[in-house]
């Protein structure tokens, strides 16, 4: 029974955080489509870190290590990107097949929770049920008993009324 609450309480925790993070989810989106509705331009991505220009002034020795370094950065970040790529093609299929495999093997783990609880919630139902059946036949039985016995007391009441007026009588 305490086993039982306690993982209902921390159902309902997990429940509440996944609640949390979907509605910070939604504010998040309902701002920036409150602000793509209203014609307010959104704050989209610099990308002229990335693009390869030459340098502005051709006869400048600064312009032109600035143009070198940018070049340099731009090539060490395409070496990431491929290093990345081929990361993601030898490990990424397992990867996802085994995050899939963990959450397919976590639900079937809380389908089978519900189903126990629901199974011992039922158990306990149907042990109640019988008692109250029991509690039920019991008030019967007494409310039962009580007419009976108011009954028999206003039988007795119109006997002894009856004696009394006899009584007068004589």
């Amino acid at each position: 029974m305490l086993e039982r609450k306690e993982t209902s309480q921390k159902n309902a925790q997990v429940v509440l955080l996944k609640q949390t993070k979907q509605r910070q989810s939604n504010e998040s989106l309902s701002n920036l489509l409150s602000l793509s509705g209203n014609g307010t331009p959104l704050n989209a991505i610099d990308t002229s870190r990335f693009r390869l220009e030459p340098p502005s002034n051709p006869h400048s020795e600064e312009d032109w290590k600035a143009a070198v370094d940018n070049a340099h950065a731009q090539i060490e970040h395409q070496q990431n990107r491929l290093v990345n790529l081929e990361l993601i093609n030898k490990f990424g299929a397992n990867a996802w097949k085994l995050h899939n495999f963990q959450l397919e093997a976590g639900i079937a783990q809380q389908k089978q929770e519900l189903l126990d609880l629901n199974k011992e919630r039922k158990i306990e139902q149907t042990r109640a049920g019988g008692e109250l059946r029991q509690l039920e036949e019991k008030w019967s039985d007494l409310v039962d008993r009580v007419l009976r016995v108011d009954i028999a007391n206003q039988v007795l009441e119109a006997e002894i009324e009856a004696l009394q007026q006899q009584q007068q009588q004589r």
